[in-house]
């Protein structure tokens, strides 16, 4: 009986508490929507409080992230710089730009007057400031000017981190405006923020312009369409052109999408009378700021369309991605996926619901879903990136707009997401089994990281699930489970041991002294010269630095050394091209070289002094640089050695004769090199105008006897050699000569990779059982292609083994170069056996592969000729170049400045042409007697831009006035 009575009173209480659920349970809805009530009623009335308490919200979401994001890199060991663009380009640009605000500080102060230095010598062979260091009008980057260069490694890794605080700050300022929520805009600010693309800016710093003042330009436009001044977005139009023409033209093209949807928002219709009335006050301001931007803007695209790269793109476009790129975006969404050079996405588990979410409702929001929808589907189209990319290669840089648009979906689904509908649920769940099973079904997607961040969307799924916990913990578990899953997604995106981006970012507080003492070109800067000279490195390779020694490109940046290594997206073309007629191994990439790959020609007429060499038995220096040793030493526990010219050309010299530029397109490269120390080469018409007598060069260059002895690995044929196996060999036997430089010479080489199952001969295929060919078969649907490849060759009494690489004409990389010679060393013996090792498989196909012997007899000579008669006491100044040359008769002064319309000459105080000479650089055609030479340079399109600014800075005082009067007119008449 007692039992009986206290099962009775269990079972009395068990009624009681399922009644107290069903009744919590219907009024449930209704607290949630009174206390949303009294939420927005309280955010109306104080808004002040309103925006304090967000912003240390933001603050405090933001440092709890940042802090995964450096916790991350510090266990690494890592700083936060990409060894390549950031260590390369970004970080030596932002410490050279503090150096330069610094100096013109300096002039100004002492007394000097305004010295703007335009033109600097060390970066290739010389180049424009203001256009080739493209970041350079990068707002944040002006905190260079604080901080000493020493110190500037830590305060361009505080820059980075500040660029993405900025972005979430620009976002919450732009969601709050469209009337999100606290808890939304907070939300959403991190998803941003933290999200794969925008941590991209970590590696790419230059990709964070846009991602900042995205947001900035759409709030402008918001107050624009709401009736109240346009300075916000005049302003950020201008911080927007000044930074970045790049970003510039990616938002202009969506933010006519996004004015047309906003227009018909505001005004009901999308009539031609409605339309040109808002084009006219929108598109009047963005016109404004881009004339006040025009300073910038100006000089930027006058040297962006005087780029081969732009013009004429040679990169080889599909119209669809590879199959491995869409089985892999579904989960990459969630967690990070590459989409394109420098582009990921990745936006976590509360993104890909409220995405989700949002397009469940089909009857709200139809704009943000069709906008979700169209950019999606521009993610799977090549068109689209290419478009985007100015119509250039594919790629997907304007993927902040969309990290924006998800960002934005998440901060207006996120509050929805507390109080799901039992189908919308369902339907999430859905999702979340869907994602699920293509993660574990498609074998490339199933990664470590894809499956944390699947685990982070069952998380928030189970949180949405708890329809009986209290909103506000609620609240704070869907916001727990965001701050999870960005930070899951941080550190796979980060950490080395996962594969992340710090696998090739920088030691920590090693880069400042990796490009300055601890670079072995640091030996040089130790020569005692006050002239003007040139450092090239051999490009040998060799067991120093596990087996090539490197030199990081742009380093004489920050060693105030004039080295031939160059990295910058604003390139040359005619030096491009210079390169590309002889051939130079070493500038594969249209936008990028190290060295003159140690041909001596080159060396001479390009006024290289000093050349550097690794101290290894086998490695030897370049010719006519072998005799005289004027700095030695180790750098990280590497000997090295420094060679003086022995007989060095100063920057201008002098040519008796010229040769024709059809002539000189008629030689092959080793003839062309030939030629360089024979002849000005100048145009046709020059050639027959000069009184320079006209010269047709002498050319000893011998292709010699040469056939394949033995190969492995790979099996060679008639113009062709398929390398099945990475470190195959094939060795050539040679006739060569004594006396002379040995070449590698390839005519068309092309490559071509191969899938795992092409690897296989038919006889190998077919001995396959079924269930081995169709796992073949799959790994062929997941396989990447290498982006390109490199051959190495050595002569066997040359010096170490030098290098042909290039990318595949498929890759952002790829230069449209297909002919190479590289020089595998000079040998007083003859050279009998050239081996050539392939570091990847693949198909390689040529017109001709020859080895090519110059003799050096005549070198010399040659030299010495060029330099009987040069222009003495030679003061290279601030964008200015003077001295004096004596003539016994007509000669070009050449000069082996980079030819630019930005120089001009004058010669005796009188105006002079300068000449376009040797491809590249510049002469002047002078007469016998004694000439006072002034070079002068102004970057090209920056007068003129400067001039276009100041009338816009006018244009905008008088829209001030005139708008602030109608304002306080307006006011008057109420």
């Amino acid at each position: 009986m007692e039992d009986k009575r206290e099962r009775d009173d269990e079972g009395a209480r068990s009624a009681r508490t399922t009644r107290r659920v069903r009744h919590s349970r219907r009024g449930l809805m209704g607290a949630l929507e009174a206390s949303e009530d009294k939420l927005a009623v309280w955010e109306q009335s104080r808004p002040g409080r309103f925006r304090a308490a967000y912003w240390r919200c933001y603050n405090r979401a933001f440092l709890l992230l940042l802090l995964v994001v450096l916790g991350t890199y510090l266990v690494n060991g890592r700083s936060i710089v990409w060894r390549v663009d950031g260590l390369e380009q970004y970080y030596q640009f932002f410490a050279y730009e503090g150096e330069w605000l610094r100096g013109i500080l300096s002039s100004l102060l002492s007394g000097q007057g305004l010295q703007v230095p335009l033109w600097t010598w060390d970066l290739g062979y010389g180049a424009d400031i203001p256009t080739t260091l493209d970041v350079i009008f990068d707002p944040v980057n002006l905190f260079s000017a604080l901080v000493p260069v020493r110190y500037s490694e830590y305060a361009y890794q505080a820059c980075v981190v500040l660029r993405l605080y900025l972005a979430g700050i620009a976002f919450s300022a732009y969601a709050l405006r469209r009337g999100s929520s606290r808890f939304g805009t907070l939300a959403g600010a991190m998803t941003y923020a933290f999200s794969a693309t925008l941590l991209e800016g970590l590696v790419w710093p230059g990709s964070m312009v846009g991602a900042i003042l995205f947001p900035l330009v759409l709030l402008g436009v918001e107050k624009v369409l709401a009736g109240e001044r346009p300075y916000l977005l005049i302003g950020m139009g201008v911080l927007l052109f000044v930074a970045s023409y790049y970003y510039g033209y990616i938002i202009a093209i969506f933010l006519v999408a996004y004015c047309l949807v906003r227009v018909r928002q505001v005004e009901g219709t999308l009539a031609p009378r409605v339309v040109l009335s808002w084009a006219v006050r929108i598109g009047g301001c963005l016109v404004l700021a881009i004339a006040v931007s025009a300073f910038s803007l100006v000089p930027a695209v006058e040297a962006l369309t005087g780029m081969s790269r732009f013009t004429s793109s040679s990169v080889t476009e599909s119209i669809t991605y590879s199959l491995s790129y869409y089985l892999g975006i579904g989960p990459g969404l969630v967690s990070g996926y590459v989409v394109g050079s420098d582009c990921y996405v990745g936006y976590g588990a509360v993104a890909l619901l409220a995405c989700a979410s949002l397009l469940c409702h089909r009857h709200e929001h139809r704009a943000l879903r069709i906008a979700l929808v169209a950019c999606t589907a521009m993610l799977l189209v090549p068109l689209a990136g290419s478009i985007m990319n100015g119509g250039n290669y594919a790629t997907n840089r304007w993927v902040f707009v969309y990290a924006a648009l998800v960002s934005y979906v998440v901060s207006i689904e996120a509050p929805r997401l507390l109080h799901l509908e039992r189908h919308d649920l369902y339907v999430l769940i859905g999702v979340g089994i869907g994602l699920a099973v293509w993660t574990f079904v498609v074998a490339s997607a199933r990664t470590e990281g894809n499956v944390a961040a699947l685990f982070c969307v069952l998380a928030v799924l189970l949180v949405l699930a708890l329809d009986d916990v209290a909103p506000r913990r609620r609240r704070y578990l869907l916001m727990t489970c965001l701050v999870c899953s960005l930070s899951i997604n941080a550190f796979y995106f980060i950490d080395s041991s996962e594969g992340g981006v710090s696998t090739n970012d920088s030691a920590l507080t090693a880069m400042y002294t990796g490009l300055t003492s601890d670079n072995p070109t640091s030996l040089a800067t130790t020569i005692d010269d006050d002239s003007f000279w040139r450092l090239d490195v051999d490009p040998a390779g060799s067991t120093v630095a596990g087996g090539h020694y490197s030199i990081p490109s742009n380093s004489g940046l920050l060693q105030d050394l004039k080295s031939y290594n160059f990295y910058s997206s604003i390139y040359d073309s005619d030096v491009d091209r210079f390169h590309t007629e002889l051939g130079l191994c070493d500038a594969d990439v249209n936008f990028l070289y190290d060295n003159l790959g140690g041909r001596s020609a080159l060396e001479a007429i390009c006024s290289t002094k000093y050349y550097l060499v690794p101290d290894e038995g086998d490695i030897t220096a370049a010719y006519g640089y072998d005799t005289t040793v004027v700095a030695q030493g180790q750098v990280n526990g590497e000997s090295y050695k420094v060679y003086e010219a022995d007989d060095a050309l100063p920057l201008g010299f002098t040519y008796s004769s010229v040769i024709s530029r059809s002539t000189y397109d008629s030689l092959s490269m080793a003839g062309k090199q030939e030629a360089l120390l024979q002849g000005c080469v100048v145009s046709d018409d020059e050639a027959s105008s000069t009184s320079v007598p006209t010269t047709e060069p002498t050319i000893e260059s011998t292709t010699v006897d040469s056939s394949v002895v033995s190969s492995s690995g790979c099996s060679v044929s008639d113009g062709s050699i398929k390398v099945d196996s990475a470190g195959a060999t094939v060795t050539l036997s040679c006739a060569g000569l004594s006396g002379s430089d040995t070449y590698l010479q390839f005519t068309n080489l092309q490559y071509e990779s191969l899938l795992p199952s092409e690897a296989y001969s038919s006889d190998q295929w077919n001995a396959l059982r079924w269930y081995q060919k169709a796992k073949v078969l799959l790994e062929d649907q997941s396989y990447s292609c290498p982006s390109g490849y490199r051959i190495s060759a050595s002569a066997d009494k040359g010096s170490a083994a030098r290098f042909i690489s290039n990318s595949r004409s498929t890759s952002h990389m790829y230069g449209g170069k297909t002919n190479w010679l590289l020089d595998l060393g000079y040998s007083d013996e003859a050279q009998s056996t050239v081996t050539l090792t392939f570091n990847t498989t693949g198909i390689y196909t040529f017109d001709s592969m020859d080895i090519v012997c110059q003799p050096q007899d005549g070198f010399d000579s040659q030299v010495v000729a060029l330099g009987e008669e040069t222009m003495q006491d030679t003061v290279v100044g601030c964008n200015s170049v003077t001295g004096d040359v004596s003539l016994s008769s007509e000669r070009m002064l050449y000069f082996s400045i980079p030819y630019s319309s930005g120089w001009t000459a004058t010669v005796d105080g009188e105006p002079a042409t300068l000449i376009e000479a040797n491809t590249a650089f510049m002469a002047l055609d002078l007469p016998a007697g004694e000439h006072t030479i002034e070079l002068h340079y102004m970057t090209p399109g920056l007068r003129e831009g400067a001039a276009v600014s100041m009338c816009g800075l006018a244009a905008l005082v008088g829209v001030i006035v005139l708008q602030e009067r109608h304002r306080r007119g307006t006011k008057g008449g109420k």
